[in-house]
């Protein structure tokens, strides 16, 4: 038995480590700006390096036609009422297709949205022509590393009619860049003069216009402070600026764009989904229930033992009963088993018929009913029970044959009924 349970144990410490050296794995190769997007959450203070409390003040201050900032969710906002209006969407996350369909029908009703996220759906990038070339991943510590170094990419401003520059931006914060292979978008910004990190996505006649930015990180308080890096986050914001803007994040209560959960589950990832959407941890998974169950086959089967039969237990309600009255009997207490004997009576009267025979106001209804069900003449039976009563009520000692006389008739009373 205690190499069966030495045995079983080794292997859940297998198993435990299989799992664990998968999910360190699996937590090595995190997703990119995990820590930013940490900094991010609802439930953090704006006024961290990558909030927006600082931008959204230079932005109110700066921007010639107004700036605001709006907690609504995204579908709740009506198209046709942002026909002259600007939106900056900066806390998007995996747009999904339902949102993509409702932030182009604001851009024809000629509202200019720009959109500032680092990840497409598949849907999403298809349907704006958006091909990804390089991820950039935020690490904490290696941003350090880089301003102490001056380890720097070098963004381009490149949009036709504006005055070029360049700005040196870490790369653990220029987000994702895109391919420039499609003439008929508007590449505002590019990386090394081939890959893009802005881009007009589309415009039309009313003025409505998309912008994608693929550099969250920039658009923050941290961008907006940076010598360099404000010039160029100055320069996407006039890309708006001619109407009044707006910048739209999600309400605490519902952080979908936040989050990255589309609108069909509401709920988020479970953790049994989180496991199988992964092929590591699935297999891990498998393995593991795998282990589990051939543990329970080998060492965990039902040991069968011997259930002795218990014999019916024996009634000794009359051998009690005879040693109590005998009790009474060699005391010389006839009064009280002549008491015990009467109240016993009564009970099974009450049982039975359904009658109290200590009831004076109906003595002699009960005394009739009494008689026709035993049996007995009336009188016989009230001048019985009138007598037992009226022993009971007094002092007098009472002889033992009377007492024998008076349980008998009882007896034979009960016997009738």
């Amino acid at each position: 038995m205690r190499d069966g349970k030495t045995i079983g144990l080794a292997l859940l410490g297998i198993v435990a480590l299989i799992v664990g050296a998968v999910m360190l794995s699996r937590c090595q190769n995190a997703k990119k700006y995990d820590d930013a997007r940490r900094w991010l959450h609802p439930a953090l203070s704006n006024s961290d390096p990558f909030g927006y409390a600082v931008f959204d003040t230079i932005m109110a201050e700066t921007l010639p036609n107004g700036y605001q900032v709006l907690t609504a969710d995204l579908d709740s906002l009506s198209p046709k009422e942002w026909k002259v209006r600007s939106l900056l969407l900066t806390e998007c996350w995996m747009l999904d297709e339902d949102e993509g369909k409702h932030i182009e029908a604001m851009v024809n009703q000629g509202c200019r949205v720009m959109v500032v996220t680092d990840c497409f759906s598949e849907e999403i990038a298809d349907k704006w022509k958006l091909v990804q070339h390089t991820s950039y991943y935020f690490i904490f510590e290696y941003l350090k590393k880089s301003l102490e170094s001056k380890r720097f990419e070098t963004l381009q401003w490149s949009h036709a009619g504006d005055e070029p520059f360049v700005c040196h931006v870490p790369p653990e914060l220029m987000g994702i860049t895109l391919k420039k292979d499609n003439p008929r978008v508007d590449y505002l910004a590019t990386i090394d003069k081939n890959f893009a990190v802005a881009v007009k996505v589309m415009s039309n006649s009313k003025g409505g216009a998309l912008i994608v930015v693929t550099t969250p990180l920039l658009l923050t308080n941290y961008g907006i402070l940076d010598d360099e890096i404000s010039r160029y986050v100055l320069r996407l914001m006039e890309q708006i600026s001619n109407r009044p803007v707006t910048r739209l994040q999600p309400p605490p209560d519902n952080p979908e764009i936040r989050s990255g959960h589309s609108k069909s589950d509401s709920r988020g990832p479970s953790f049994l989904s989180f496991f199988l959407s992964s092929a590591p941890l699935r297999a891990a998974l498998y393995i593991a229930l795998a282990a589990l169950v051939l543990f329970a086959v080998m060492h965990a089967r039902r040991k069968q033992r011997i259930i002795p039969v218990k014999q019916t237990p024996k009634n000794h309600s009359l051998e009690f009963v005879q040693i109590v009255g005998n009790i009474y009997y060699n005391r010389g207490d006839y009064r009280s088993l002549l008491k015990m004997k009467y109240t016993y009576f009564a009970e099974e009267l009450r049982r039975r018929l359904m009658i109290d025979i200590n009831d004076h106001d109906r003595e002699s209804q009960n005394m009739y009913l009494l008689a026709q069900r035993s049996g007995m003449e009336q009188e016989s039976v009230a001048q019985l029970i009138q007598s037992v009563q009226k022993r009971l009520g007094s002092d007098e000692k009472v002889d033992f044959s009377l007492v024998q006389q008076m349980i008998d008739r009882m007896n034979q009373i009960l016997s009738a009924i």
